[in-house]
């Protein structure tokens, strides 16, 4: 992959659809150890700050110590800075036949979900998935 390109403007993201772009559905397979390495590789200290409470991991110390470094981690941006950053660590796979939205604030679901309601089964499930 050349290019992992987060949240382009609509002119953007129109003139990269019709040049054949594929639209990221944020649906993600991977290892974990391959994730942890992205991590490790565009945000060091974050990753290193999660390093640092391994060791409390599986003891009664690990509830304390995960709570303590949940209420000091910075805000990433994953697609941003992991992978925006990494492009060539990804590999994409075009999906036909399924609809996508994102539901990231509360108006988005209540229309998808309003939408839904009156969409005839067979839209709402693919009933066959090609790549």
């Amino acid at each position: 992959m050349r290019r992992f390109w987060e949240k382009p403007s609509v002119e953007d993201a129109e003139r990269l659809r019709a040049q054949g772009w594929l639209w990221n559905s944020f649906v993600m397979i991977g290892r974990v150890s391959t994730m942890l390495a992205l991590v490790r590789m565009t945000a060091p200290d974050l990753h290193r700050s999660f390093s640092e409470i391994a060791a409390t991991l599986g003891t009664v110390g690990e509830v304390p110590a995960v709570e303590r470094l949940y209420c000091g981690l910075p805000s990433v941006d994953f697609s941003r800075q992991v992978l925006s950053a990494r492009p060539d660590a990804l590999a994409v796979l075009p999906v036909r036949g399924v609809h996508w939205s994102d539901l990231g604030d509360p108006e988005r679901v209540l229309t998808t979900r309003r939408r839904a309601r009156t969409m005839p089964m067979r839209e709402l499930i693919p009933v066959s998935i090609s790549a």
